[in-house]
C-alpha cells in the first residue's frame, strides 16, 4: 500500500521533499533476510489539521483517545514543529526536532502535533529476528525511549535513499533500513567489548589503546603494531599499561580476540576454525589454546554448554 502526496498534487519534488507513506508487502523470501521493511513514510500536518492521515492499515491507524500498539520496531522523528508523545515507560513527554522515539513491538503509545505549530513526521517500521537479537543485546531498547539524534542530515539522508528504493522488499531494502536504523540509534560514545562498556584507566593513551585493540583484533596486529598506532614506543606503552593497573598489551589483544571468536560462535553457524580466524587467530589451534587458558575450557565446548556469551 503506497500514498505518494507528491504524485497526488502533480508536483515535482526533491526527494527529501516527498510526502505520503508506503506499507510493502513481505513475501516469504523476504523472511530470510533477517530485517525487512513494514512501513515508511514523511508527513507534514499544518498547525490546527486533522491528526493524523487517514489511510493507513487498521493495524497502523490510532488517534489520542485511544494510542496504539504495533507489532514492528518502529523509529518516528520530528523533522519540523513540535508536539508530544506518551507512552506507558515515559509518560508523556514533549517531542521535538533532534529526537528519534524508538518504539519495541508491543509498546503502547500516541503521540500529536502541537495545533499552534503542526510537525513534519518521519518513520520507519521494521522487523525481522535480526531487530530481535539487537533488543535481546539493548542494542534496540525494550521499552519505548526517546533519544537524541546524533546526525539528523544523515538520518534524513538515509530515509530518503530507502524511500528511493522502498517499493519492495529485497535484500538492498533491508541494507538501507539497517542503515537508518543504525542512525536512528546513534551511538552514545561509549564503546564495548563482552556485553560491557570498557572499564576506563584514568589513562587517556590506555584507554585509546584499548579501545583501538578491542575494535581492531581481527586485523594482524601485534604488541608492536599496536605501539606505532598509539605514537609512542613499545617499552613506554608497556609502561603506561603497568601503572595504569590493566592487563599487559599482550594479554589484552589475547582477550579481545577470545571474546569476539565467542561472540562469533555464539550468534552464527561458524566452525571454531572460522571463528578463530574471524577474531584474528592465525588458526584453531590457536584460538582453542587461548580459549583454554582463560576460561580452561576449549570453545567448542562452551558453545555446546551454552556458556559462550
Amino acid at each position: 500500500m503506497t500514498l505518494d502526496l507528491r504524485q497526488r498534487s502533480g508536483q515535482v519534488h526533491s526527494m527529501s521533499d516527498w510526502q505520503g507513506f508506503l506499507y510493502p508487502a513481505v513475501a516469504g523470501n523476504d523472511l530470510a533476510h533477517e530485517l525487512y521493511l513494514t512501513s515508511l513514510g514523511r508527513i507534514s500536518c499544518s498547525p490546527g489539521a486533522a491528526y493524523p492521515l487517514v489511510g493507513h492499515p487498521p493495524e497502523y491507524q490510532f488517534n489520542w483517545n485511544a494510542g496504539r500498539v504495533l507489532g514492528d520496531f518502529a523509529m518516528v522523528w520530528i523533522e519540523r514543529g513540535s508536539g508530544r508523545v506518551e507512552t506507558a515507560s515515559m509518560g508523556q513527554v514533549p517531542m521535538s526536532p533532534g529526537f528519534v522515539l524508538l518504539l519495541p513491538p508491543g509498546a503502547w503509545h500516541r503521540y500529536q502535533p502541537d495545533t499552534k505549530t503542526g510537525w513534519v513526521e518521519r518513520w520507519i517500521c521494521a522487523n525481522g529476528t535480526y531487530l530481535h537479537r539487537l533488543q535481546m543485546k539493548n542494542v534496540f531498547p525494550s521499552n519505548a525511549e526517546l533519544r537524541p539524534i546524533e546526525n539528523c542530515n544523515a538520518l534524513h539522508a538515509a530515509f530518503d535513499q530507502l524511500r528511493a528504493h522502498a517499493e519492495w522488499n529485497n535484500l538492498r531494502t533491508s541494507g538501507l533500513a539497517l542503515t537508518a536504523i543504525a542512525l536512528a540509534l546513534g551511538e552514545t560514545g561509549k564503546s564495548r567489548h563482552g556485553g560491557s562498556v570498557y572499564a576506563t584507566t584514568g589513562d587517556p593513551l590506555v584507554d585509546a589503546t584499548i579501545h583501538y585493540i578491542w575494535t581492531n583484533c581481527h586485523r594482524s596486529l601485534d604488541v608492536d603494531a599496536i605501539a606505532v598506532h598509539s605514537g609512542v614506543s613499545r617499552r613506554m606503552l608497556e609502561r603506561r599499561f603497568a601503572r595504569s593497573g590493566s592487563r599487559s598489551i599482550s594479554r589484552e589483544l589475547t582477550m579481545a580476540r577470545v571474546s569476539r571468536g565467542r561472540d562469533l560462535l555464539s550468534e552464527h553457524s561458524l566452525t571454531v576454525k572460522e571463528a578463530g580466524y574471524a577474531a584474528g587467530f592465525a588458526g584453531a589451534r590457536l584460538f582453542i589454546a587461548a580459549h583454554r587458558r582463560i576460561f580452561g575450557t576449549t570453545p567448542g565446548f562452551a558453545r555446546r554448554q551454552g556458556a559462550a556469551p
